[in-house]
């Protein structure tokens, strides 16, 4: 007769190597309707074009349209220490397209 020697500790380590398996497919996915997982490669990059009047006015008819992006929109200027938009502080200063520069190194 053979002993198997049994442990908790690789019960939850399998658990644990399962959970964080199923984490990093959801955060590889590309879609959630084609099982293609892979990395984002390390070096993409996004270039957006400068803000103009018109992308300006579709992103506030989108917050408008939409109250979760409106909400994570909050949240990631709150997490950037932006100035609350909802105060009077950000109203005052007199907005212009032509003086939306992103900072260097972005």
């Amino acid at each position: 007769m053979f002993w198997v020697h049994f442990s908790l500790s690789n019960v939850k380590e399998t658990e644990s190597e399962l959970l964080f398996k199923r984490f990093k497919d959801k955060l590889e996915s590309w879609s959630a309707g084609v099982n293609f997982y892979e990395a984002v490669p390390h070096n993409l990059r996004y270039q957006y074009p400068p803000p103009t009047s018109e992308t300006l006015a579709n992103i506030s008819r989108a917050l408008t349209l939409y109250p979760k992006l409106y909400t994570q929109v909050l949240h990631l200027m709150n997490k950037m220490n932006l100035p609350c938009p909802i105060s009077d502080e950000v109203s005052q200063a007199p907005i212009s397209v032509n003086h939306l520069i992103a900072p260097s190194g972005l």
